[in-house]
């Protein structure tokens, strides 16, 4: 279950690194040779799952940690390619989307980030991959009682 207080709280700052994020990504688009300018990403991208997992967004911390497995793999290689960094773009927008409608009073629907989620695993090789990882169905809520329950014998 989210904290919503929290997460009103962490989510300007969220949002700030998620932008920085953004930014050096352009600055990278705008330049290809300074792989440099996308050194503090994967910083950004860790503080951001931390807070993710703090107020309780599983499913949004597991997209995050993809988004930040998939920049690690990408400064592996001599010039990350415009088409890596074209969907870890998209998934830091949807990330920040996603995260500022909870902030707003949306429903935690993690399954709502399942496209950017299953590129980013395409980018780091994972070919079994499926929707069930990002449902996460809140467990706090109690079943309803029976209209009429019965009882069982002990025996």
């Amino acid at each position: 279950m989210t904290d919503t207080t929290l997460l009103t709280w962490i989510n300007a700052e969220v949002e700030r690194a998620l932008n920085l994020v953004q930014d050096s990504i352009a600055k990278f688009n705008a330049m290809p040779d300074n792989v440099a300018v996308l050194q503090p990403c994967p910083e950004h991208l860790h503080q951001v799952s931390g807070a993710l997992r703090m107020v309780g967004l599983a499913g949004a911390t597991a997209v995050c940690e993809a988004i930040e497995g998939s920049f690690a793999a990408s400064l592996g290689e001599a010039r990350p390619s415009a088409a890596t960094m074209g969907v870890i773009d998209r998934a830091v927008l949807a990330l920040k989307n996603f995260v500022g409608e909870l902030a707003r009073g949306h429903a935690d629907v993690p399954l709502r980030l399942f496209p950017v989620y299953r590129d980013l695993s395409g980018l780091l090789g994972k070919t079994t991959i499926s929707e069930k990882d990002l449902f996460y169905p809140d467990l706090t809520i109690n079943a309803p009682p029976h209209a009429s329950p019965k009882a069982v014998a002990e025996e």
